[in-house]
Formats: structure tokens, sequence, C-alpha cells
């Protein structure tokens, strides 16, 4: 989508770590100051903070493909 949009190289890169990144830690902390689901959002967090790192490696090197 985001070379579609015409997004290239630097910019293209920056795109895919900013929407590959993991939930924030403060959501966490949030929620339970809040009180709700503090579980549910630490499970959130853990989640996202596993499937980033191999779909941020993964995005980056078909986007190197791309860009080269």
């Amino acid at each position: 989508l985001g070379v579609a949009l015409g997004f290239r190289q630097d910019a293209l890169i920056a795109l895919l770590v900013m929407t590959g990144t993991p939930s924030a830690v403060s959501s966490y902390i949030m929620a339970e100051n809040m009180g709700n689901d503090g579980q549910l959002a630490c499970g959130i967090v853990a989640v996202t903070t596993l499937l980033s790192a191999v779909t941020v490696i993964s995005l980056l090197r078909k986007t190197r493909t791309i860009i080269l």
C-alpha cells in the first residue's frame, strides 16, 4: 500500500517501522490506572512485541528488494 501511495526509499522504510511496531507499554499502565483490564493490555503488548519483530524484519527484507 505504501508503494502504491508513492512512498519510496527512506519514507517507505519509516512508514513500515512506524506501522509495524508494537503497542506501547504505557497502555498497560493506563489501563491499570483507569480500572480497566490490565492483564488484557499486558497480553496485547506482549503479543504485538513478538509479532512486530517478525513482521518488521520480513517487511524490511521485502522493501529492500523494492527499493533497490
